[in-house]
Parts: structure tokens; sequence; C-alpha cells
């Protein structure tokens, strides 16, 4: 019995920490491509429904609280201890779920480091009438989407659903 508890931690501990440093990774890498090779302020292509575009945010989703850096910052860390505490508290039982806060912890841990290093988040995927924005915010979209999944169709609660995985 302590040996399978011992072995859910682990694989969703597995899962929570590749999936974050996954998607801090790509973060990172791709906001440096960006500041590498565009312009400030311009996109490739210049037209078109998808584009790159190089822009500087100093607000959150959508441009909202612009030139409240320390709100975001301490609001971000908020979130990353609330994600903390979710997956250490119950979610490191179901595979999804660890993934799920993992995509979220990772978007979070992101744009935190753009806000801490840079006081501005980079962003650069420019889809159609959608704000621009980058990988952390759309690992963050995944993520919730990812636990949406989870709580609506795949948890369940059950006398002894530690020794249970979903698939």
């Amino acid at each position: 019995m302590m040996m399978n508890t011992i072995a859910v931690r682990l694989r969703g501990r597995i899962s929570f920490n590749r999936t974050a440093i996954l998607a801090i990774t790509l973060d990172q890498v791709s906001k440096l491509m960006v500041r590498i090779y565009i312009p400030f302020g311009s996109s490739m292509p210049e037209n078109g429904f998808f584009r790159f575009t190089y822009i500087k945010n100093t607000g959150a989703l959508f441009g909202l609280f612009k030139g409240h850096m320390p709100l975001l910052i301490t609001m971000s860390f908020v979130g990353m201890v609330a994600v903390l505490l979710c997956y250490f508290l119950f979610a490191y039982k179901w595979r999804s779920a660890s993934i799920g806060l993992g995509l979220i912890l990772g978007g979070a841990i992101g744009n935190q480091i753009d806000r801490l290093w840079r006081g501005h988040v980079t962003d650069f995927i420019d889809w159609g009438s959608w704000p621009v924005f980058n990988i952390a915010d759309s690992s963050g979209v995944i993520g919730v989407a990812v636990i949406v999944f989870f709580l609506l169709f795949l948890y369940r609660e059950k006398e002894d659903s530690s020794s249970k995985q979903d698939e």
C-alpha cells in the first residue's frame, strides 16, 4: 500500500515537473528568438491572419492592468502558490491534473521571468483579431482547459482514489 502511494506521488510529480519545465523552456526560447530576429513593433509576415508580431506588454492578459507591475508580480506569485497547493494537496494523484497544473505553473513562471528581468512581457503570436500573446499565455489557457476537462470527465472521487491513475 505504501509503495503504491509513493509510486503515485512520483508519477504525478514527474508529469507536473516535466510539463512546467517544458512550458518555461519553450516560452523563454521562443521569446529570445523573437527578440533576436524580429525588430520591435514589426511583423513576420507583414500581413495575414497569422503573424509573429513583436510587442512589449506591461500589463496582463489582453493588456489589462498596464503600468501596475508590482500588482501583477504579486498576483502572479499568489497564483503560483495556489497552483502548488492544489498540486500537493490532491492533484498529484491524477496525471492529467498534474499536467494541467504544470502547464499553468510553467506559463505563470515564464511571464514572471519577463516581468522581473525585463519589466515587461514579450508577446509575439498575432492571430486574427485576438490580442498578441505568447507561449506562456497559451500554456496557461491550455492548462486551465485540461483541468476543466479533467474535472468534468475524468475525476471520480472514490474511497481508494489514490490507487487509480486516470489514463
